[in-house]
């Protein structure tokens, strides 16, 4: 026998309950191993994706366990059983019915008007995931992305009732008009001025400490004594302090990557986007459009897979998974011997290959002839900075103590996801885009002096929800946030950087032992 936990039980099993925010507790069924493989062809009412539709399952039980008796069995927190009722607790209405003789058109919903994008689908330059919403209200989705510009050159083909069930969402549709009437798009220039400067005075001290002679050479008896120390202490310097400043350099790039790639800075497509190839391809190495047509699934289907794999591609590795929901994707021994000890690995893959695999991972997926010229461009400067070492030996120390150094940023943009839930891509619409961004995001605390090393990262939930907002402003949105979580009782996860990674790490070990059960392998 296996225990498994629903959402969609069998009608006369199992329990019901709701907990104190009214939330329904998912039914706990007893199923038989056979049925569990019954699901897996598709049968039996499955999902037909090759899924369980199951949380939790244990081989051996007789009887269904209660929510404290699974959490003892596996490690879990409340939060785990909080965080799986939420997203079901609220789904949008269904899809609205299209115009008549528009059938055959693709159409996308926005503020009750259907817009026809037939014909600009190729030409989105957010690319084809403008399709994944097609015959759908994409209300949230649009104004999250675009501004009032965008429809300005449009006219509807056709209306529908924009219906809004849930109040959070209703608050937070409000919120977003506000902060546009009242200018919080805006960039404060003086603070990008400053930022700027901070990576030309990290650009320009990394070749300083690289090509300063420290020490002297001596005279008569001294002279070679002198010449070791001074030898010695350009080694230190460039190993200890200007490698580790070429990291911080690389970071506050990759930052400035994200914001233009996401145009919130200046809010003009083509100076923002030039802008990110600059900060991310020139300067920090890798292809920032490459980056950007992942990230751009990434914030619309965070934590999301599909038939095929996972969907949102910026949380997908082939040494870890971080649900029970991506375990056919993982079929492999090896892949899933990883599994068994992601947990332990997680860290050290990050910061000791992660920019290596990062930098590869673009290379091999990119064909725009621009990326590449940027790219060249890039090592057109590291080349020569590398030249300017005595040898091989300290060339390949000091490139790698800097790759190691920005291995940190990895842990950065995976802490805010990676012990969140996944669904189907299909489903993560249905839930709602404030609620879900909202359940699969992460804030990092940390006082205001360290906000730089974050790049504005540490306000998670509020990027998500507004990332045409430039990253200075994130801090005082927060509240209003916090306030609307707390009226409709919507868990808003925030907690110290050690702490997230604690979490994390527990994660990662109590999905990866999780894998020895799966009965499909």
């Amino acid at each position: 026998m296996a225990v498994t936990r629903s959402k969609s039980p069998s009608p006369g099993s199992g329990r019901k309950a709701t907990n104190g925010n009214g939330y329904h507790v998912a039914e706990v069924t007893t199923t038989t191993k056979s049925d569990l493989r019954q699901r897996k062809h598709g049968q039996d009412g499955a999902t037909g994706d090759g899924m369980v539709d199951a949380d939790v399952f244990f081989p051996g039980s007789a009887k269904p366990v209660s929510d404290a008796e699974g959490a003892r069995r596996l490690g879990l927190t409340d939060l785990y059983f909080e965080q799986r009722r939420a997203m079901f607790s609220h789904t949008l209405p269904n899809a609205p019915e299209l115009p008549a003789g528009k059938e055959h058109k693709k159409l996308v919903g926005v503020d009750g008007q259907w817009y026809d994008v037939t014909n600009f689908v190729d030409l989105h330059p957010g690319g084809v995931i403008i399709e994944e919403y097609v015959g759908r209200d994409a209300t949230d989705v649009f104004w999250a992305y675009h501004g009032e510009e965008v429809l300005a050159k449009r006219r509807p083909a056709g209306t529908y009732e924009l219906e809004v069930a849930d109040p959070a969402t209703v608050e937070y549709r409000a919120l977003a008009k506000r902060y546009l009437a009242e200018g919080w798009y805006e960039t404060d220039y003086g603070w990008l001025t400053r930022k700027v400067l901070v990576c030309v005075a990290l650009f320009t001290a990394v070749w300083a400490l690289v090509l300063y002679p420290f020490g002297g050479d001596g005279d008569g008896d001294d002279a070679a004594a002198a010449a070791a120390a001074a030898a010695s202490t350009r080694r230190f310097v460039r190993l200890v302090v200007a490698a580790p400043t070429l990291a911080i350099f690389w970071q506050q790039c990759g930052f400035f990557m994200h914001d233009f790639m996401h145009n919130n800075t200046f809010h003009n497509r083509r100076i923002d986007q030039w802008l990110g190839t600059f900060f991310g391809t020139v300067c920090f190495g890798i292809s920032g459009s490459w980056w950007r047509d992942e990230h751009n699934i990434h914030h619309l289907f965070t934590n999301t897979y599909t038939k095929e794999g996972v969907f949102d591609k910026q949380m997908d590795e082939e040494v870890w998974a971080q649900s029970i929901k991506l375990f056919p994707f993982h079929t492999d021994l090896l892949k899933r011997a990883c599994i068994h000890v992601q947990h332990i690995i997680f860290l050290p893959i990050l910061i000791f290959i992660g920019r290596f695999g990062i930098v590869i991972d673009s290379m091999l997926h990119e064909r725009r002839a621009v990326e590449w010229a940027a790219l060249a461009l890039h090592y057109c400067w590291v080349v020569p900075l590398l030249a300017s070492l005595p040898d091989w030996q300290t060339r390949l120390t000091f490139y790698y103590i800097a790759s190691c150094v920005q291995g940190v940023l990895h842990i950065q943009l995976l802490l805010s996801h990676y012990s969140k839930p996944f669904v189907h891509a299909e489903d993560s619409k249905s839930l709602g885009f404030f609620r879900w961004q909202i359940l699969t995001n992460r804030n990092i605390d940390n006082p205001w002096w360290l906000d730089w090393f974050h790049g504005g990262l540490n306000f998670h939930h509020e990027h998500h929800l507004f990332p045409r907002m430039p990253r200075h402003r994130l801090s005082t949105v927060s509240s209003d946030l916090r306030d609307i979580c707390q009226r409709h009782g919507i868990h808003f996860n925030s907690e110290g950087w050690l702490v997230a990674v604690w979490n994390t790490l527990v994660h990662l070990k109590t999905v990866g032992r999780l894998v020895s059960l799966d009965i499909r392998h």
